[in-house]
C-alpha cells in the first residue's frame, strides 16, 4: 500500500462523506486534524506542488503522515515532510531548493548499504 511516496487507496476505497456535527464527546483516541489545505512539496512525489484537504494525520513505523484527499475524492497518506507542514531544513535553504539529496538520508543509506553487504 505505500512506496514511500504516500499510501493510495483503490478507487471507490477512499472516498469521504462529508463531515457530520455530533453533540457526543469523542472516546476514540485518533488525533482530528482541522480541515485545510495541505502543499506537497516533495519535487518527487506524484502530487508535488498541489494543494489537498487535510482530513487527519497517522502514525506508524514508518512515520508520521498526513491523510488527505484530492479533488477527486481519492485518499492520500502523505509523509508530514513531504509536505509544508514541516520547516525547510537547513540544507534545502542553503540550495535554493535544489538539493535532492541530504547528509542525514546519505548517511542513512550509507548505513543501509553496509547492513546488506554484511
Amino acid at each position: 500500500m505505500s512506496d514511500g511516496s504516500g499510501a493510495r487507496w483503490p478507487k471507490g476505497h477512499g472516498t469521504f462523506p462529508e463531515p457530520v456535527s455530533c453533540n457526543q464527546p469523542r472516546t476514540a483516541a485518533i488525533p482530528v486534524a482541522d480541515e485545510h489545505l495541505v502543499k506537497v512539496t516533495h519535487p518527487f512525489h506524484p502530487l508535488a506542488g498541489k494543494e489537498l484537504r487535510r482530513v487527519g494525520e497517522s502514525h506508524n513505523v514508518a512515520g508520521r503522515r498526513v491523510v488527505c484527499v484530492d479533488g477527486e475524492g481519492v485518499a492520500w497518506a502523505v509523509p508530514i515532510e513531504f509536505t509544508d507542514l514541516v520547516e525547510p531544513s537547513e540544507e534545502l535553504l542553503a540550495s535554493a531548493g535544489r538539493a535532492v539529496l541530504f547528509v542525514d538520508d546519505l548517511m542513512a543509506l550509507a548505513a543501509l548499504v553496509a547492513q546488506v553487504k554484511r
